[in-house]
Order: structure tokens, then C-alpha cells, then sequence
């Protein structure tokens, strides 16, 4: 961890099959009636209390968190002020063309975000990002595949 502080722009390397297990859910997330799961709570029990509101996300999207924590897509670094950069990615389609440290931290930014804000992650499978994301992801995949076989 001190070299992380060091150095913040560092970012470990992945775990071993990290591309092809993330790269698993992109069935999942392309089928058009996937639920990425369902807001709850914020209902008046009738004697005024409140319950407070949460998103019960579905397994696949509890999966796929276990998955980013577990592999190393999660890093430790600046995401709030890194966070106009991801913001720049999403909005100019530059998930497209992102490398994987980029897209590690947009995963970051939005995983971390989830922790301060029930929803975060919905919206970020609603507008799309997340799809995009694991397509890139596939992308890379694809790319490694290839360069390993010659």
C-alpha cells in the first residue's frame, strides 16, 4: 500500500483470467430483459416512521461486484478527482477506445459512488455504461486472445 501512495497513478496488475471472467457477464447484461434490480423501501408504516430507501440489485449484478473486488478491477487511487475524467469517458464515447486502467477506475468511481448513493450502479446499467464497459472489456479480450496465439 506505500507504494500505492507513492505513486497513485500506479494500478496493480489484474488477476489471472480477470478479462474472461468479467467478459462472462456480457450475455447477462446485453439481454434486453435484464433487471438490474429493483428500488426499495421509503414506504410510511402508517405510524409515520419511514422507511429509508435502498436498491435490492439482482444476483447477477451481486455476482459481478464480487467478481470487480475479487480480480482487481477495483483500485485504490483518487477517484473523486479523477471522476471528471470518467465523466469525459461515458459522455464522449470514449469507453470505446479506453484502456483498461482507465476502465478500472470508471468502475471504481462507480462502485464507490454506489456506497454514498443507492442507485448509482442502476444507473449506470440504465444509461449504459456498464454494458460498454464489459463490451470494451470483451474487446480487449478478444485482442489478448489473438496476440497470445501467434
Amino acid at each position: 500500500m506505500a507504494s500505492e501512495a507513492a505513486n497513485p497513478e500506479r494500478i496493480p496488475p489484474l488477476a489471472d483470467g480477470a478479462l474472461e471472467r468479467l467478459v462472462r457477464f456480457l450475455p447477462t447484461f446485453e439481454d434486453p430483459e435484464f433487471i438490474p434490480g429493483i428500488a426499495r423501501g421509503g414506504n410510511d408504516d402508517s405510524s409515520g416512521v419511514i422507511q429509508w430507501p435502498w436498491f435490492d440489485y439482482a444476483p447477477a449484478v451481486t455476482d459481478f461486484e464480487q467478481t470487480l473486488y475479487r480480480d482487481g478491477w477495483i483500485v485504490a487511487f483518487d477517484w473523486g478527482v479523477w471522476e471528471d475524467k470518467g465523466r469525459a469517458l461515458v459522455t464522449i464515447n470514449g469507453i470505446e477506445s479506453a484502456d483498461l486502467d482507465d476502465l478500472r477506475r470508471l468502475l471504481t468511481v462507480i462502485f464507490r459512488k454506489e456506497r454514498f448513493c443507492d442507485g448509482t450502479v442502476e444507473v449506470a446499467f440504465r444509461d449504459g455504461t456498464l454494458l460498454r464497459i464489459v463490451q470494451r472489456t470483451a474487446a480487449w479480450n478478444s485482442t489478448k486472445s489473438r496476440e497470445e496465439s501467434k
